[in-house]
């Protein structure tokens, strides 16, 4: 199954990072704004209710989409980061019924019995906020939609989502089977950056929140969630008033620029177009490097 993790969360874009982010946790100190930290303390799966996140099939006669996919409203008290939901074949559906609903992808997958459906983004989705559409694929993939007929012989399998509490970012996964809630025992920090000399040679990111997702010693990656195209644009003039001279091929949704013995790649992302999220929903994502 091609995963992201949900790249910082999910999972594993997820998680992905969350060892070296989660190592520097002691040392960063967060600067996150009481607006946004729900709460100081621990978040434990007690806090989570599956209640509190809603997903519905998009109707038949909505014409701006295409191929089976979900809307998803975050009712809970905490803003998510990532989305990822899968699906699997119903357990008491018989055969001929699962040979009917995906003889197309027997050669494909082999037993149709493990076939598995899915659809994931990395964006914000804020406490009250809804997700205007998700495709949901098989195996996640970018051709293979699911009719109706077909997501009638699925069911939910794992829901997966990073929740932000305080200055922390959990990764939590939800089995719909055992209906119980688990959390990855690695947080990432959000809202801060290692006390390094490449981060000292930025301006602060913008944005509702911001994670150092991969952090070497010559290399640093930051994604920021929450940001709208003005806010880009403000961020590449600091970069620029900062020092960074943008290189000829830099664009209005791509910066790159040198300062002494700095390199900074800023790009502008408008959602996951693969899966049929709305444009409304936008990241920036920063690279530091640093050369001998």
């Amino acid at each position: 199954m091609k995963k992201k993790i949900l790249s910082i969360l999910l999972l594993a874009v997820l998680v992905f990072s969350v060892t070296a982010c989660g190592s520097n946790e002691s040392k960063n100190k967060s600067n996150t704004s009481k607006d946004n930290a729900v709460t100081s303390k621990e978040l434990t799966v007690d806090d989570l209710s599956i209640d509190d996140f809603k997903w519905e099939m998009y109707d038949d006669d909505d014409e701006e989409h295409t191929g089976s996919g979900l809307y998803f409203t975050n009712n809970s008290k905490y803003d998510v980061i990532g989305l990822d939901i899968s699906y699997k074949v119903k357990s008491d559906l018989s055969y001929d019924d699962l040979y009917k609903g995906f003889r197309k992808y027997e050669n494909d997958y082999g037993s149709l019995t493990e076939l598995v459906a899915g659809g994931e983004i990395d964006t914000l989705i804020k406490k009250g906020e809804k997700l205007d559409f998700l495709k949901i694929t098989v195996d996640y993939s970018l051709y293979y939609y699911l009719d109706d007929g077909q997501m009638e012989l699925m069911e939910p399998k794992e829901l997966k989502i990073g929740v932000v509490n305080g200055s922390k970012l959990y990764h939590a996964t939800y089995d719909f089977e055992l209906e119980t809630w688990e959390l990855d025992p690695t947080t990432i920090v959000v809202n801060s950056l290692p006390d390094e000399d490449k981060f000292k040679a930025i301006p602060k990111p913008v944005g509702e929140y911001f994670v150092l997702m991969f952090n070497r010693s010559d290399y640093g990656e930051i994604y920021s969630y929450g940001i709208t195209k003005e806010t880009y644009d403000k961020y590449i003039k600091s970069l620029q008033s900062a020092g960074f001279e943008s290189e000829p091929d830099s664009s209005t949704f791509h910066f790159e620029g040198d300062k002494d013995k700095y390199r900074v790649t800023a790009g502008f992302k408008v959602g996951e177009g693969k899966y049929g999220v709305n444009e409304e929903k936008m990241e920036i994502r920063v690279e530091i490097r640093e050369y001998d």
